[in-house]
Order: structure tokens, then sequence, then C-alpha cells
């Protein structure tokens, strides 16, 4: 016989047989990613994987969580993974200890595309859309993820498991989300072009639980009926999830609110939440940037330039920090009372805001100042005493609602307030706006007015006493008062 055709069906034969081995290979990882997704109530028309490249790729993926109270479903157009770590999956009898620089890597760069979300509870619905979803280098031990979670559901050991991962790059593009329900007069929807997690997500490390990340998103939109606001530019540094005890505690919470029993945990969110984060901050700062708000369909706009709202700690002290840059409203925006706007202020309302309070659960220190262009500037410091933690106790447990607001303060004393205050048509615009929905004359309210606030005039406190007289005076004669 032929040397030639020897050798070559021996290559057939070998390259064959190669290719079978290969398959088999990949045969048995698009087996494990099969039996994943059935863990995860999920299914996919199409899972291919190379073995020569790594890369995994998925078509058609749907799923439906299973729940007697909720309807949660939803489908993926595609998923491409580029070196993809086959044995990611797997979990030994005797795992490893957590160690965030031997995190294994799940793949290299992630491409999901065409997200769609159902969440039907009740008579709400809840629909997300995602354009597209981009990740790389994710690092993380994806098998005991999916070990806690096929065990024991969702609870605190899957959220720890949760928050162990480390990644480089996370964003996603064409988000949609709208929420339908009985208790909103009309839909409320939410648009943002795009979301990105800079700087990616740090691996917890010595005793954290989880880390702090920045978001940031880009033209982002909100639309309620005829209302609706758009923001150029949301900026959110040190934004920190709730550990996961609290979080495995909110999800028993949500169970219990489902089986009827919202009565008996109606305040225990907040409270879990608020134990969750102790002395820290859920987040450092929130930025916005070119904030526009129509308020209905026939009203001018409100305008923003920029606003800022930053949480900080200085020793025992909680510092918050707001400033707000170029707040405009024209007359339309004020509806029946742009008429008593535009006589005062023909372009409108401009206010800048600059505010810092300093909390260390004795004292109550604030610095304001607000600008009303044209129309007045206040400028107040305050020091107030007390034990403001009762306060907050009660605001966490929901019980602040119904409470007496003197009952409220009456352990909370004021050491000092300084004011001063220059009017230019702010008191009289405002005299015309309450004259023009009661009916009175400017004349008549400020009689009024003097009556309310000439207690304040007699009070034992030297401090209200000096506050009603400035009132008053500002009734009679708008100026300047310090």
């Amino acid at each position: 016989m032929n040397k030639k055709f020897i050798i070559g069906g021996f290559l057939f034969w070998a390259g064959l047989s190669g290719y079978m081995g290969l398959r088999v290979l990949e045969s048995y990882t698009e087996d494990a990613v099969y039996a994943v997704l059935t863990v995860a109530s999920a299914k996919a028309q199409e899972i291919r994987y190379n073995f020569l490249t790594d890369d995994l790729r998925l078509k058609g993926i749907e799923y439906d969580i299973p729940d007697d109270k909720v309807m949660h479903k939803g489908s993926i157009e595609s998923v491409e993974i580029s070196k993809f770590h086959r044995k990611i999956m797997l979990v030994k009898p005797q795992m490893p200890a957590y160690d965030a620089d031997e995190l294994p890597r799940v793949g290299e760069t992630f491409k999901i595309r065409g997200i769609v979300d159902r969440i039907h509870s009740g008579h709400s619905v809840l629909e997300t859309k995602i354009d597209a979803v981009d990740m790389s280098n994710w690092h993380q031990r994806i098998g005991l993820v999916l070990d806690h979670f096929a065990r024991k559901g969702v609870g605190e050991a899957f959220f720890e498991e949760v928050f162990r991962l480390r990644m480089d790059e996370l964003s996603a593009s064409g988000i949609e989300m709208k929420l339908s329900s009985p208790s909103l007069e009309a839909p409320l929807s939410v648009r943002a072009d795009r979301i990105d997690v800079p700087g990616g997500i740090r691996a917890p490390r010595g005793t954290e639980k989880n880390t702090p990340i920045n978001v940031a998103a880009d033209r982002v939109a909100f639309a309620h009926g005829e209302a609706s606001a758009s923001v150029g530019r949301v900026d959110i540094l040190g934004l920190k999830a709730p550990e996961p005890a609290a979080l495995g505690r909110l999800v028993e919470l949500a169970k219990a609110v489902r089986n009827g029993e919202a009565g008996a945990v109606s305040s225990s969110r907040l409270e879990t939440l608020a134990a969750s984060y102790g002395k820290d901050m859920p987040f450092g700062s929130v930025a916005m940037q070119n904030v526009i708000v129509k308020p209905s369909k026939d009203a001018d706009t409100v305008t923003v330039s920029s606003a800022s709202y930053a949480l900080r700690r200085d020793g025992e002290s909680r510092v918050d920090s707001f400033k707000c840059n170029k707040l405009h409203a024209l007359p339309g925006a004020f509806g029946s009372l742009k008429d008593s706007v535009a006589r005062f202020s023909p372009e409108g309302i401009s206010l800048d805001i600059v505010s810092e309070t300093r909390n260390d659960g004795g004292s109550l220190v604030s610095e304001s100042v607000y600008d009303a262009s044209g129309l007045g500037k206040l400028e107040m410091k305050s020091d107030l005493k007390g034990d403001f933690s009762q306060l907050r106790k009660m605001f966490f447990s929901g019980d602040i609602m119904g409470a007496d607001p003197f009952s409220l303060t009456s352990g909370i004393k004021i050491q000092k307030i300084k004011a001063s205050y220059s009017d230019s048509g702010f008191i009289p615009l405002l005299f015309s706006a309450v004259s023009q929905e009661t009916g009175l004359s400017p004349s008549v309210l400020a009689q009024q007015a003097s009556s309310l606030v000439a207690g304040l005039s007699s009070s034992e406190n030297e401090t209200l006493r000096k506050l009603g007289s400035s009132v008053a005076e500002q009734i009679a004669a708008p100026g300047e008062i310090r």
C-alpha cells in the first residue's frame, strides 16, 4: 500500500481523535455550565466552549425564579466570556481559606447583551432592560457562591462569598426601568445612558466584609406622569453595601412581609441598616451636574448647575456637607404663584446654598448660607446641646412619624444661634404669594405674622427673644439684620 495513504490515514484518524478528545473536554465544560444554569432556574438555547481559546459563549438564556408570592423571570440574548476558567465552578471538600490575593480568575472579558428582567409582585410590576454589560478580569470563588445558593439559598454566608471578589472594570449601558403599581398615579420610569464603576472592585481584606466602590452615571432621566427630571452626570464616591449579616436579615424580613407579617417588621429594616453601618458611612459623597426638573407639562423648568452632599467622620463627630450651585426656577415653575414671583423677580429665583452640620451625639453644630440672588441672603450658625441618640433611634424605628414634636425636642437646648439676613425683595414676595393664595391683603397678613412672633419676643429665653424681635423688625421694615 502506498505510504502516502497510510500516513494520510494516520494523520486523519489522529486529527479526528484529537478533535473528538477536545470535544469531550468541551462538552464536559458545557455540561457543567448547563448544570449551573439549572441550579439558577435558567436554561440556554446554545452553550459553546472552545478548549483551545478558553472562550465560552451562551445564547438565548431564559430564567424563571420559583417563588410562591413573586413572579420573577427574564432573558439574556448572549454572554461571551474570554479566557474562561473551566474549573472555576468546582467545589472541593476542603476549600482553602479565603485569601484576597489568591482569588481565581473567572474570566478575562465579559460581554453580556440584551438583558430583560420582569418582577411581578401582587399588582406591582418592575421591568428592567439593559442593552449591554461589560466586565474585565473578574476574580472570585464562583463555585462557592453557587454552592451556598444551592444548599442554603440567599443568606449571610451567600452574601459574604458574593462580596469576596475583585474586578478591574464593570459598566452597563442603555438601562431602562419602569415601575407600575396601584399606589402610583402613573408609572415611574428611570433611564440612564451609562453606569460605570471607576476603579473597579477591590477584594475585602482583614476584617472587612465588603469594600466601598465608586459609581458614575451619565444622562439619567426620570418620568412620572407629566413630571420629569434629568441629571447630566451623577458621581457617588465610597458607596458601601450593608454587611452580609444585615443583608441576610433583610431577606428574612422580606419573607416575613410576603407571609403577611408586615406589621411586625415594618420598622426593623431601618434598624437593621443602622446597626450594620454603625459608625461607617453608607457613602462618601454624591455629586450631580446639570439637573433639570419639569414639575408638569405646562410648567417652567427648575435647573441646578451642580449639587453635592458629603458624609465623613471627624473623630467622634459625623459631618454632613451640602452645596447647591445656581438652583434656578423660572416664574412658571411656581404654578399659581407665578405672577407674584414674576412681579418681584421677572427672571425667576436663583439660589445658592452652602451648609455643614457636625453631630457628635451630644451636640449639633451647623453653619449655613442661603443666597437668593436679588432677593435676600441668610447666614446662620447654631449650636444645640442634648441627647440626639433618642431622636435617631425613634427615626430608625419609625416611631418619629406619630411623635409629639415638643416631646422630641424636650431634651435639646439651644446654646447659641447667630444669624444675619439682608432682604432685597424676598419678604414682600412672600407676603404677595400668601396673599394670592388666601385672599387676604399683605397688610393684614403682616399684622397676623406680627402677632405670631410677639410670643417669641416675650420669651424667657434670650435667644428666642432676640429671634422674635428680629423677625418682627423684618416684617415691619424689610432690610438687614444681624
